[in-house]
């Protein structure tokens, strides 16, 4: 039997959007603030025997709206830094049988995000996070 279970975290992101840093030049929040990704679809192991699957749904809030022209370019790297960073987690850390830690998720691939465009350039915001148990 399949089994679903979906965390829909649009709170989350509520929180995490009024906790940035606020911009002086930009009173008003729009579509250049921010940059989507297809979603990270993983296999999850456990004990060396695939379990299921995790998505996860991820969106960069950009401090500086223009910087999404450079952000936009370098979306394939990024997502590729997204992906590494979830993939050393779905080997223990990501189950299906618990709820997912977004915090520890929106840690891991925030660091990767400052690694690439340096520090307070963008926040990584995850807007859906699904497991799917095989």
């Amino acid at each position: 039997m399949t089994h679903f279970s979906k965390l829909f975290v649009a709170p989350l992101a509520a929180l995490l959007l009024a906790a940035a840093p606020p911009d002086d030049n930009d009173k008003q929040i729009t579509e250049a603030h921010f940059v989507s990704f297809q979603p990270i679809i993983m296999t999850v192991v456990q004990e060396r025997q695939i379990q299921g699957l995790v998505q996860l749904e991820v969106t960069l809030r950009l401090y500086d709206p223009t910087n999404w022209d450079r952000t936009s370019r370098l979306r394939a790297r990024l997502k590729d830094r997204l992906v590494q960073a979830v993939a050393g987690l779905t080997n223990g850390a990501i189950r299906v049988d618990a709820p997912i830690n977004i915090p520890l998720i929106t840690a891991v691939m925030q660091r990767q995000i400052d690694k690439e465009l340096g520090p307070d350039y963008a926040r990584v915001l995850i807007t859906d996070a699904t497991t799917r148990k095989q």
